[in-house]
């Protein structure tokens, strides 16, 4: 008698979700594959949006507006407990906001004033403990920014600073396990990742994802597996391990989206694309498996 092991494997992919209502450009999101969020953009050139959309798997619905127009902000949380902070209140750089808005499935509040008025925040963890970390401050000279916070569900208070400046950067993890991934100017490549006292420099990026925040870096509470498809208008994904990064499947359509979920089942939607302006796709990734398959075999 003895035992044989095979390995069955199933490849990562990206499939096709619901459509999201309009085209939109600029939308931030949270929340997970089955339970997103969609805030503000942009439909068309010119005025940004208060429009929200939920998600429930398969279909976008509309929600409770957010209280003011709102692009490019950052974003962390649960559809019943999410983050939204700062952002564009309308075309270009300026004007921006230090807002920060909660979420309850149902209706927004105003939470505590983040210490900077900005936009393209890096956002991650919970809604009651957040870490905010690079961001574009204007009128501020050199865009890009080192500074670091966080949040207990009322207010921010100064964290350590990153190491390299930048904004439009994906975050991911807690306020003390996280990443900082990619961002502009220059420093699509850049990792840090933060412990709750210091950022330390990680593995490089594969690609380079100079606005990242925008594009996939989905928010996660375990940064050992998060990842991120690259932006400019392409379509490779990335999955970190808590080490290094490997190529993953890649999107089938070419975008700047919002992104919600974690690193086993995320989205994409809508976003800016090279083909259509703003784009309404949506996309669920399904992380790969291996099943050990063990067959006990008998001989006489």
């Amino acid at each position: 008698e003895f035992n044989r092991s095979t390995n069955v494997i199933t490849a990562g992919a990206w499939g096709a979700g619901g459509a999201y209502p309009f085209g939109n450009g600029g939308v931030a999101g949270f929340g997970t594959q089955t339970a997103a969020v969609g805030v503000g953009g942009e439909s068309a050139p010119g005025p940004t949006l208060t429009t929200v959309n939920e998600y429930d798997g398969s279909t976008w619905a509309g929600a409770t507006a957010y209280p003011s127009t709102i692009r490019s902000s950052g974003t962390t949380g649960l559809l019943t407990a999410g983050l939204v902070v700062g952002g564009n209140t309308a075309p270009g750089a300026t004007p921006t906001i230090n807002v920060t808005g909660e979420y309850d499935g149902t209706n927004w509040s105003t939470g505590g004033v983040y210490p900077a008025v900005g936009s393209s925040y890096g956002v991650a963890g919970i809604q009651t403990a957040a870490l905010g970390a690079s961001a574009y401050f204007t009128p501020a000279g050199a865009p890009g920014s080192t500074q670091a916070n966080t949040y207990d569900g009322s207010t921010w208070t100064s964290a350590p600073s990153l190491n390299t400046a930048r904004y439009n950067a994906g975050n991911s993890g807690t306020t003390i396990d996280a990443l900082c991934t990619g961002g502009s100017p220059g420093q699509g490549t850049t990792v840090e990742s933060f412990n709750g006292s210091s950022w330390t420099s990680g593995s490089p990026k594969l690609f380079d994802t100079p606005t990242g925040l925008v594009t996939a870096s989905v928010a996660t509470a375990d940064t050992t597996a998060t990842f991120s498809a690259t932006p400019s208008y392409n379509n490779p994904t990335e999955l970190y391990n808590g080490t290094s990064w490997a190529t993953g499947p890649s999107l089938a359509n070419v975008r700047q989206g919002g992104a919600a979920g974690g690193p086993t089942s995320g989205l994409v939607f809508a976003g800016y694309s090279p083909s259509t302006p703003r784009s309404t796709d949506t996309e669920e990734f399904t992380a790969g498996t291996s099943i050990a398959n063990i067959e006990t075999l008998t001989t006489s």
